[in-house]
């Protein structure tokens, strides 16, 4: 990261604020400092010092091949799908896996449950388009990781997709959907292998009884920890733990966007984000959805520099227009996108908001 402080500020002229700003967002190229910039016009209010306008136009001819192709492209991306909302207890349960470690990540080891399979061997889906299917998604991928880690077996995301509408009317006018709900779908329902209900079905179509019989059940672990204003401890440490131990974790996050901004342009959105995998981390005053998305969490990258010490990859439902560039930054510091329809976030961006943590039991 200092090598990239030398270059941006050689190339940028950058003032002693913006220097501070690059280092403190964890900014490692200049597509990611265009990125920052350009979903953070609310800058010129509350840090006028850093000349975004000014910037935004130095950085025209600095970026990426990629990135400027994605630029002129308009994101294909589905529906918020995921809700948030906290649990009725504001405390940790016993088996929080978070309870017994530091908050904090520094130090703590790479973890890689692809082994590989990011190119090869484990197809990376597309949840249809205008469809709220994505909690299905990365349960289904959590599911298929942990069951058959050796080559992953389909499952199909649309046959617990009809478990969890089985529940009852959704939580959201969106229609969308919780992890806690997924968790009650595969205890009563369960899921099918995906050839027996494919991702052609319509979404809420549900499976005939005769062959929901065949439907494999099972216990997840599912934690909500906390309304934002009262977080539980060590949410990153619990997703962490949950990989160490061998357990994909799906995740749901909320979408997060600037003041200033529409609910669209918020921070799974960006450029940076579907060229190259990478979301950012919410500024302070971004404005908070109620809804969101969900992905499965298959790795971590460490970066001393990140605030709560690293990055976590995770697997999208979005297809392959999601992270289209990847991997052609591997040669960059962290964090590295594995290959196309996977990503990264920041630690500190599910320690501070995610909504709930699924995990195979």
């Amino acid at each position: 990261m200092a090598r990239f402080l030398e270059e941006a500020k050689e190339a940028l002229d950058l003032n002693d604020e913006e220097l501070r700003f690059v280092a403190e967002t964890g900014i490692r190229s200049f597509d990611s400092l265009f990125a920052r910039l350009q979903a953070s016009p609310s800058l010129a209010r509350t840090k006028p010092a850093i000349r975004r306008d000014r910037l935004l136009d130095a950085l025209d001819g600095l970026l990426s091949r990629e990135m400027r192709g994605n630029l002129a492209v308009v994101p294909d991306m589905p529906p918020p799908s995921a809700l948030m909302r906290g649990p009725a207890s504001p405390h940790p349960t016993p088996d929080w896996p978070g309870k017994d470690g530091l908050p904090s990540l520094a130090g703590a080891p790479a973890l890689d449950l692809l082994s590989g399979l990011a190119k090869d061997g484990w197809p990376v889906r597309r949840q249809g388009k205008g469809t709220l299917t994505c909690v299905a998604f990365a349960t289904a991928a959590a599911l298929e990781r942990f069951w058959t880690p050796a080559a992953p077996e389909r499952l199909s995301p649309l046959s617990l997709n009809a478990g969890i509408r089985a529940l009852g009317p959704g939580q959201a006018a969106s229609g969308g959907s919780l992890l806690e709900e997924a968790d009650k779908a595969m205890q009563k329902t369960g899921i099918l292998r995906h050839a027996e209900w494919p991702d052609t079905q319509p979404p809420h179509a549900a499976p005939p009884p005769a062959l929901l019989a065949r439907a494999r059940r099972d216990d997840l672990l599912c934690w909500r920890p906390g309304p934002f204003a009262q977080r539980w401890p060590g949410i990153a440490r619990a997703a962490w733990e949950l990989l160490r131990s061998g357990r994909p974790v799906a995740v749901s996050l909320p979408y997060l966007h600037d003041p200033q901004l529409t609910p669209d342009a918020n921070n799974w959105r960006g450029a940076d984000a579907w060229t190259w995998g990478t979301v950012l981390t919410p500024e302070e005053d971004w404005v908070i959805e109620p809804v969101g998305h969900a992905v499965c969490l298959l790795g971590f990258q460490p970066d001393p520099t990140e605030p709560v010490g690293g990055f976590f990859v995770f697997r999208n439902s979005w297809g392959l227009g999601w992270a289209s560039a990847a991997p052609s930054r591997l040669g960059a510091p962290v964090p590295r996108t594995p290959a196309p329809g996977y990503g990264t976030l920041p630690a500190a961006y599910l320690d501070r908001w995610a909504s709930e943590l699924l995990a195979p039991a």
